[in-house]
């Protein structure tokens, strides 16, 4: 039997940095966008290294299961506050679809 090869690509927040850091600019007034993204990134990237450490205190004084469980549920709730706190800034986008034609051939 040959032996298939096949290339995984391992993506990773790179593969979404971009469209954080417009979604943060998006939502900031143009006169403290540097800074609100600048603090965004700081804590971003000061949770990788913080949340390596807690995730592997916990896995090893617990078991690896509850840490899995711990960031799942850490993100959960931070996609909560965000789906909470954060606004759309595009509204033109998420109107209503205008009348089709049909629409106007049916009345």
């Amino acid at each position: 039997m040959p032996v298939r090869r096949c290339r995984v690509r391992i993506g990773g927040i790179q593969e979404v940095d971009a469209e954080f850091d417009g979604a943060v600019g998006d939502v900031a007034h143009p006169s403290w966008r540097a800074s609100a993204v600048g603090v965004y990134r700081l804590w971003r990237d000061a949770g990788f290294a913080v949340g390596a450490l807690v995730t592997g205190i916990i896995a090893d004084l617990i078991n690896p299961a509850a840490a899995i469980w711990t960031v799942a549920l850490l993100t959960a709730a931070s996609g909560g506050v965000v789906a909470i706190r954060m606004r759309e800034t595009h509204h033109a986008a998420i109107a209503a679809p205008s009348e089709t034609a049909a629409d106007h051939e049916s009345g």
